[in-house]
């Protein structure tokens, strides 16, 4: 017997309700602005043209994005702010292939091409509003979406992909 209409939508509804909005969108995309004298660099990607600079502000004029998740190192929820690894690919024109995420310390990870794409990865530069500090693992960090995306981003496999103190993308 084939089910009521109304229970097939039901179904087609209750996913939706169990995942958690992945990230809402800040403001899109802005005019990159020229770096001022002095102004610090704080990442260098090296990209199929040469090595492409940014400032934070230079960062903030890409498209800006926001969820809430838990940090798994400091145990501790914040709202992060700042650019999608997709979307940074994307303005490189790295788009398509792993990216490896370096830290001052020379630590790094490399990031699928396919977690960036399908799924909101974050180079976050703000949290809780406010610039990160080296406390928190700023001024840049990569921040894996497991508020909305827990099963696909355990811990486990992808705390140590949360790199941070971040100044440096690359291909592996």
């Amino acid at each position: 017997m084939p089910r009521p209409l109304w229970l097939c939508c039901l179904a087609a509804l209750l996913p939706a309700c169990s995942t958690p909005m992945a990230y809402r969108e800040v403001h899109p995309p802005r005019a990159l602005p020229a770096r001022a004298e002095g102004e610090k660099i704080l990442l260098r990607v090296d990209t199929p043209t040469g090595e492409r600079l940014f400032t934070l502000r230079q960062l903030e004029a890409l498209r800006a994005v926001e969820y809430r998740t838990e940090h798994p190192q400091l145990n501790k929820t914040f709202a992060y702010q700042g650019v999608l690894l997709s979307d940074l690919a994307k303005e490189v024109g790295l788009q398509g292939r792993d990216l490896r995420l370096e830290a001052v310390n020379n630590y790094g990870s490399t990031i699928a091409r396919r977690d960036y794409e399908d799924y909101p990865v974050l180079l976050a530069y703000r949290a809780d509003g406010e610039p990160i500090s080296m406390q928190n693992k700023g001024p840049l960090t990569v921040v894996f979406p497991t508020h909305a995306y827990a099963r696909r981003f355990p811990e486990l496999k992808y705390g140590a992909q949360w790199v941070w103190y971040v100044n440096k993308v690359r291909t592996p």
